[in-house]
């Protein structure tokens, strides 16, 4: 040993080693590393952490598994995206992180054989988009998964990515610009880009299970998880539970969460429209609008979107003298002086 740890070293062992929050009460532990750059390799490391999709599995059971890839990154506008060069994957048992840069054109089988079975779902933030471009570049058939950005949407997070909803749970994770835009195509892979790596697909299965603790309300975890899988979005989820039976904490949120879109786009109607309706008034007050023209252009501006949806009062005074005007326009919620 080359003496005593320092302080700041003590900090990031307690991370991973103590209760992150009040809110869940799970300890974030970094599960252990492995590094594959060849396909034998890769293939050991999967096998001996239990990625292996089972040959006779249960009906109907699934497998959660932390997910997240890596590319480098074009600095250009305007080019193609490069394919990944690093794939994370992490359960409880370890985190592998395959670096496909050093075996192309080849890919392991096992990691074929994960992302084609409708069993296993890939959990992370965009983890849709990440599973996209591994189909795209690879031409490996990627079908489960659950993101959980758009989970946190529904529970009315506004800031939903890994970094955000790891804080919010107790985990301050360290994110470096530098590592995240480094060349993960060059192999080997330096210390903070593997612990980068790793934290990524881990987090991703803990922030879920966070959620869980928290939202699930005495629910079975993958009965709660199963009501996420395979949508890309907190919109497409509030779709789905118009038609789909999933559990009742999970159709609340679902039901919270589309009244709260619904008001948001509303109010961002009548801010749009207020802004139309002061450039239109300040148009018609300073005679630059024909009389015509203008009327028409203020009827389809206060027009709302449905029926009783919003109400629209403007009025407008002059003094004796007439010598300004005072136009005020209320649509909503919202009033506007011109």
């Amino acid at each position: 040993m080359r003496g005593p740890p320092n302080a700041a070293l003590l900090r990031r062992v307690a991370q991973f080693t103590t209760s992150s929050s009040s809110r869940e009460g799970l300890p974030f532990i970094l599960p252990p590393i492995d590094v594959a750059y060849d396909v034998e390799t890769a293939e050991r490391a999967l096998a001996a952490r239990g990625f292996a999709p089972a040959t006779s599995p249960r009906e109907g059971e699934l497998t959660l598994v932390g997910f997240d890839i890596e590319m480098r990154p074009n600095f250009s506008g305007g080019t193609a995206k490069n394919p990944p060069a690093l794939v994370q994957v992490a359960n409880a048992t370890g985190c592998v992180l395959v670096h496909l840069a050093s075996m192309r054109p080849e890919v392991p089988p096992t990691l074929r054989a994960m992302c084609a079975d409708a069993r296993i779902l890939f959990v992370g933030t965009g983890v849709a988009h990440d599973m996209q471009d591994m189909q795209r570049a690879l031409g490996v058939e990627c079908k489960g998964y659950v993101d959980t950005g758009a989970i946190a949407r529904t529970f009315g997070h506004k800031k939903f990515g890994l970094k955000a909803m790891s804080s919010y749970y107790g985990y301050d994770a360290d994110k470096p610009k530098a590592t995240q835009t480094s060349n993960w195509e060059r192999g080997p892979l330096d210390d903070k880009q593997i612990r980068y790596g790793a934290e990524d697909a881990a987090l991703g299965l803990w922030v879920l299970k966070c959620m869980h603790n928290e939202r699930g309300k005495g629910s079975e975890l993958m009965d709660w998880v199963a009501a996420f899988a395979n949508a890309p979005s907190a919109d497409a989820l509030a779709r789905r539970a118009r038609s789909a039976n999933v559990p009742k904490v999970v159709a609340d949120a679902l039901v919270d969460y589309t009244k709260e879109e619904r008001a948001e786009a509303r109010e961002k109607w009548v801010s749009k429209k207020v802004h139309r309706g002061k450039k239109l008034l300040s148009s018609i007050l300073n005679g630059k609008l024909h009389p015509v023209t203008a009327a028409s252009s203020l009827a389809d501006c206060f027009r709302a979107p449905r029926a009783r949806q919003t109400s629209v009062v403007w009025h407008v005074e002059q003094p004796p003298d007439k010598s300004t005007f005072k136009a005020t326009i209320r649509i909503g919620s919202e009033l506007a002086g011109v």
